[in-house]
């Protein structure tokens, strides 16, 4: 948790907030302690109870200069939602019918929900988080740090392409990750997936690429194989992204 209540309930990150004074969480309104260490970002947790949050969550360096980019009223944003009728989704993920779900969102800013994932993180999260967020009328922007990818040569820019008035990279990935094999970039509206690739530009969040296309896999037509696919240059680092969310022209 980055950001808590002050004792005058004005919102308050961890880089700002003083140890030995109170803080408060804002979803359960429970005591939480400043941890500032020398290994982990500085953060919030629960003094008494576990993380009240539905999901787990990355606060990776990396992860906290993504969202410190945001202004404060944007991040951790508290999204809640009660299922109210059993269908497929609810069932495989044992969601309960009549309980409300919380998560704070990393950023949130009007319809759209953006979280940024640095750490591991598994298909049926990814996909349970897809699924709370659609149902409670957002759409989702996820951007996935795959900078140790390039560098190792695991993941490589092999070409360029050009279409229309838009162009971009051909990447090929020769382990790809199967956690978003569901998502198939050219066809889902509501779900967009980046991947950020290099520092290159002097600025920790550097440079990004959204995924506009992955071929559909050979071994199930309702899955996409990632081991090769496409990225765009109509968005390329945060102020491109920022100003896409504002105009809804993502």
């Amino acid at each position: 948790m980055l950001i808590a209540y002050n004792n005058q309930k004005k919102r308050i990150s961890s880089d700002e907030a003083i140890k030995g004074e109170k803080y408060t969480c804002p979803v359960c309104g429970g005591e939480v302690i400043l941890r500032k260490g020398v290994t982990n970002i500085p953060h919030f947790a629960h003094k008494n109870i576990e993380d009240c949050d539905l999901f787990s969550n990355d606060m990776s360096e990396w992860h906290s200069n993504w969202q410190k980019k945001f202004p404060i009223d944007f991040r951790e944003k508290i999204i809640r939602y009660t299922f109210d009728c059993e269908d497929k989704v609810t069932k495989e993920y044992n969601l309960i019918i009549g309980k409300e779900y919380i998560h704070r969102a990393d950023v949130c800013i009007n319809n759209y929900v953006i979280e940024f994932q640095h750490s591991a993180i598994t298909k049926k999260e990814f996909m349970l988080r897809n699924y709370f967020y659609a149902r409670a009328g957002y759409k989702v922007i996820w951007v996935f740090d795959l900078i140790d990818e390039c560098l190792s040569k695991k993941l490589n820019n092999y070409d360029v392409w050009h279409k229309y008035n838009n162009s971009g990279d051909k990447w090929k990935w020769s382990n790809p990750s199967k956690v978003f094999s569901n998502i198939s970039p050219q066809r889902n509206k509501t779900i967009k997936i980046f991947i950020q690739f290099s520092n290159d530009n002097n600025d920790s969040c550097g440079y990004i690429g959204l995924i506009t296309w992955a071929p559909d896999s050979k071994i199930d037509s309702n899955l996409s194989d990632y081991s090769r696919f496409f990225t765009s240059y109509s968005i390329c680092d945060f102020d491109d992204l920022y100003n896409a969310i504002l105009n809804n022209q993502i």
